[in-house]
């Protein structure tokens, strides 16, 4: 029987079409998981091989007592004055503590000095131990502790926004380069606060402009981190418009968005350096409350800048003991270090005039809260791991 031409077309064509949808209904399913298949063999075998050839981690949580745990929350500090043996002697007081990091303090210390303690810290700490940090302030201007003999003279921050970019990061570049020389591995700066008239921190600023004090920051990050430094910048949220020095009195400030400007521009650029928070009051969040010291401030921080080592400023500093409940700086030392670990702070900073049995008392106070409060100890537990990788896989890598 023959079928007219038009009809035979139509029956090839359907069966072009059977075929077709057989092929996508009940092959291309089965092909699909084949390949999905084949991708997770590949992908398995690409984590195994990669945990076959990952080194171990020196430093484990697991393997430290609370008392360890507690003590590499604690940057401790250390006036230098190499002239006199007792300051080995007292170096090994504060070693007592084990802490996770000393703040060098003094004045024009020379890089001499400055190498001989970093050398002498290493070598004074016992061979099995959590290697300790060594940070120094360094702003340029009159906030520069290595300043003697053997270390250029950084402009202040002011001065340096002054000037063209090409001689701003030679200088930050000279100065990062024989920070690391010294033994350096931290630095509290650069400031990144936007200034204003009636600010007190005078040159201590870069300018007014938040897109030039985020382009500063980003340089002086960008030089000394090229130099194994980290960097620290200070002070979050921004406390450029307070009239107060909050070493010396308490102070509030309505924060506003050139304020945060410059930690954003860094931080997206920078994600895993330091930020320094402030004793400062947030008008617009807890007045009567240090953002040091306060869970909503540094969740503002933590909860878009989540790889972030978050640092307190000096807690000797008297706005850190000032009570919004009393009006009063009645607020001891333990307790502000206490609060300060509750708000999320990773990192406890102490300044110079800190003797080794106050600090003896504060780490005591947070061992014991450590043993009764949960979720003490998982904060705690928390922020070790974090300065555990910084020391792990950024600074002694």
């Amino acid at each position: 029987m023959k079928f007219p031409k038009t009809t035979l077309l139509l029956i090839l064509l359907l069966l072009f079409f059977c075929v077709v949808l057989g092929y996508n209904y009940v092959w291309r399913p089965f092909a699909g998981s084949m390949v999905a298949t084949e991708n997770q063999e590949d992908q398995a075998t690409t984590a195994g091989e990669l945990t076959a050839v990952q080194p171990s981690r020196r430093w484990q949580l697991t393997n430290l007592t609370p008392e360890q745990k507690v003590g590499q929350l604690l940057m401790v500090p250390f006036d230098v004055n190499l002239s006199t043996a007792s300051d080995e002697a007292k170096l090994q007081q504060w070693l007592t503590l084990e802490p996770g990091g000393v703040v060098l303090f003094g004045k024009s210390i020379s890089a001499i000095e400055a190498k001989r303690f970093s050398t002498l810290l290493t070598q004074s700490s016992a061979p099995d131990s959590i290697s300790t940090i060594l940070a120094v302030d360094h702003e340029g201007g009159d906030v520069q502790r290595l300043a003697g003999n053997g270390f250029s003279i950084l402009p202040s921050a002011r001065e340096l926004c002054k000037q063209t970019e090409e001689i701003r990061v030679a200088e930050l570049s000279q100065s990062a380069q024989e920070l690391s020389l010294a033994g350096i591995h931290m630095i509290f700066g650069p400031v990144v606060d936007v200034s204003s008239s009636s600010g007190v921190l005078k040159s201590r600023v870069c300018s007014g402009d938040p897109a030039l004090v985020g382009q500063y920051g980003k340089e002086f990050v960008a030089a000394f981190s090229n130099q194994g430094i980290l960097p620290v910048v200070k002070h979050f949220p921004g406390i450029g418009s307070i009239t107060r020095d909050l070493h010396t009195s308490f102070d509030q400030q309505l924060v506003v968005a050139k304020d945060v400007l410059p930690f954003k521009s860094i931080l997206d650029a920078f994600p895993t350096i330091g930020v320094m928070v402030s004793h400062m009051g947030i008008v617009n969040q807890i007045p009567d409350l240090p953002c040091s010291l306060s869970a909503d401030c540094i969740d503002q921080l933590k909860s878009t800048n989540p790889q972030a080592l978050v640092i307190s400023d000096s807690l000797t500093m008297k706005a850190a003991s000032f009570d919004g409940e009393t009006n009063t700086y009645t607020r001891t030392l333990e307790s502000a270090a206490l609060s300060a670990m509750y708000a999320g702070n990773q990192v406890l900073v102490f300044g110079p005039e800190t003797t080794p049995a106050e600090l003896q008392k504060v780490k005591s106070a947070l061992v014991a809260q450590y043993a009764v409060d949960p979720s003490f100890a998982k904060q705690v537990d928390s922020a070790v791991e974090r300065i555990l990788d910084l020391k792990e896989f950024q600074i002694f890598k």
